[in-house]
C-alpha cells in the first residue's frame, strides 16, 4: 500500500469527522469568555493538500495526500491516516486549479489520534501566510506571483 492509499481518508468519515469536532467544540465563545492560545483566526478550510516529511532538511519519502479542517495565517489543521509527532518538520503544499503548488515549512505541533485509523494533526507554518492573496490563488481566481514559491507540479 502506497503512502497516499495509507492517508486516504474517504469523503464519507472526513464529513463525519468535522461534523464530530465542531459538535465536540460548541458554539463560538463570546470574547473574554474563554482563554484562548490562539492569537489567529481560523478558517474552516475543507481542503487536500500535499505534506511530505523532512529529517534534517530534506524530505523523506513521497508527499501524501490529507484533507484538511482548518487554517490560519499561522498553520493549519489536518487529518492523518499515520501518527506523526510534535517537533517534526514537514513541507506543505498548496496546489491550484492550475497545478501550481505553493509550498511552505511547517512544524507539527500536536498530533491526536480520533479514531482507530485517523489523527487529527496541528502544523505552525515557518512564516506567516497572507490568506487574503493565498484563497484566491487556491481558487484560480488569480494568477498573481507566490513570491518566487508557485512552480509547475503533476499532480
Amino acid at each position: 500500500m502506497s503512502g497516499e492509499e495509507l492517508n486516504r481518508l474517504s469523503r464519507r468519515r472526513y464529513l463525519e469527522l468535522l461534523a464530530e469536532l465542531e459538535h465536540a467544540s460548541g458554539p463560538p465563545r463570546e470574547p473574554g469568555g474563554s482563554k484562548n492560545r490562539r492569537q489567529q483566526q481560523r478558517i474552516p478550510f475543507h481542503h487536500t493538500i500535499l505534506v511530505a516529511l523532512m529529517l534534517d532538511g530534506v524530505e523523506v519519502g513521497n508527499a501524501v495526500a490529507v484533507r484538511c479542517r482548518n487554517l490560519s495565517s499561522r498553520g493549519l489543521g489536518v487529518f492523518f491516516r499515520q501518527q506523526v509527532s510534535p517537533g517534526e518538520v514537514c513541507q506543505v503544499m498548496f496546489v491550484n486549479a492550475d497545478r501550481q503548488t505553493y509550498t511552505v515549512k511547517s512544524e507539527i505541533v500536536r498530533c491526536r489520534l480520533l479514531d482507530e485509523s485517523v489523527f487529527e494533526v496541528g502544523m505552525r507554518f515557518e512564516r506567516a501566510l497572507e490568506l487574503g492573496m493565498l484563497l484566491p490563488w487556491l481558487a484560480g481566481n488569480t494568477k498573481q506571483d507566490r513570491g518566487g514559491d508557485a512552480q509547475r507540479m503533476a499532480v
